[in-house]
């Protein structure tokens, strides 16, 4: 039988893989760092921001695919590594990190039966011209504006003529499969070599052409406490 989980309960699943991710990593020499709103709440709260509840991570796309590649071989049978490599239904351009003992379920047209996870974003590089990369980065955003359109569920509570723009949206844009769009975004998200850029972004996710950064922000880490445990950030 399964019992439904509280949020604390939720929460410490997710910080069990998190530390078998960095055990992971450190093990392998993988560069990894807290991302997104984990990020902000290890520099603001030591811990979850208070109204937060997932974990993100980000890794230089080489040692991101390393991990995808490696984890994937790895004799551990409780967590699971979910990405496009690896999982031909797989719904997402970023990998996650699954409990395989949990079952977790997302309102949303894209899910499959995961477990409690967290999210794992690739970091890829970005040109060096700022038009260049505006650019580089529409196209990418235009994919995944579709990807998000095909994501939202119907709601009868929804305002009709929403309802109606969105059916409109959904059948011009039939032709693309999702898996499609996922590998296209991915494709163009690895255009630039992380390592050999200037400048360098979370393309696949997070916020847009706000995410552009110098590389010298990732030349090291530091550790910062997050719930108790210190993990990775970028030194900048």
């Amino acid at each position: 039988m399964m019992k439904e989980l509280n949020l604390a309960e939720i929460k410490q699943i997710q910080l069990n893989i998190l530390k078998e991710v960095h055990d992971f990593c450190i093990k392998n020499n993988l560069r990894y760092y807290l991302g997104g709103g984990t990020l902000l709440g290890a520099v603001r709260h030591k811990g979850y921001i208070p109204w937060d509840d997932d974990i993100d991570i980000m890794m230089p796309r080489p040692d991101y695919l390393k991990l995808i590649k490696e984890y994937g071989q790895s004799e551990n049978k409780k967590y699971k590594i979910y990405a496009i490599e690896t999982c031909s239904k797989y719904p997402y351009p970023f990998a996650k990190i699954s409990d395989e003992s949990t079952l977790f379920k997302e309102y949303s047209n894209l899910s499959i039966d995961l477990g409690i996870n967290i999210d794992i974003f690739p970091l890829d590089g970005l040109p060096s011209n700022l038009q260049n990369s505006n650019k580089h980065l529409g196209r990418i955003f235009k994919y995944r504006n579709i990807l998000a359109l095909k994501n939202i569920k119907s709601r009868s509570n929804r305002a009709w003529y929403k309802e109606l723009i969105l059916f409109v949206s959904r059948n011009i844009f039939k032709m693309f499969s999702v898996q499609y769009i996922i590998h296209k975004i991915s494709s163009l998200s690895q255009k630039y070599n992380f390592d050999s850029s200037d400048y360098v972004a979370c393309t696949v996710g997070g916020y847009g052409f706000k995410e552009r950064c110098r590389i010298q922000i990732f030349s090291n880490s530091l550790l910062l406490d997050f719930e108790g445990e210190k993990y990775s950030a970028p030194i900048g």
